[in-house]
């Protein structure tokens, strides 16, 4: 049963620096992508991803971070239901997404 929490605990620790990192990685997106389409636009040229499906790469990227960012605030806020007896183990979940966290 310690050992459970203690590793319940260090997942959800882990779990909350990943989502902080995430959210930084999201500025720095957001920030290259700007810089990214004015140079593009500066060049006279065209980004070819974007011209074909209207997304360029860093579009996909950063609604991929925002999708992982969401789930992350789903299942960090699961373990705080499931303490109510309201909810699911969110840690589970966490665990089978970023398995790299029980390393």
């Amino acid at each position: 049963m310690v050992r459970d929490t203690i590793t319940t605990n260090t997942i959800l620790i882990e779990t909350k620096l990943m989502r902080r990192r995430a959210d930084e990685l999201l500025q720095r997106l957001e920030i290259n992508r700007s810089t990214i389409e004015q140079r593009i636009g500066d060049s006279g040229r065209y980004d070819p991803m974007k011209f074909i499906t209207g997304k360029s790469a860093m579009d996909n990227a950063i609604s991929t971070t925002h999708m992982l960012i969401t789930h992350m605030d789903k299942l960090l806020q699961e373990p705080a239901d499931y303490s109510n007896g309201t909810g699911d183990n969110g840690t589970r979940e966490i665990a089978k997404l970023f398995p790299a966290v029980l390393r």
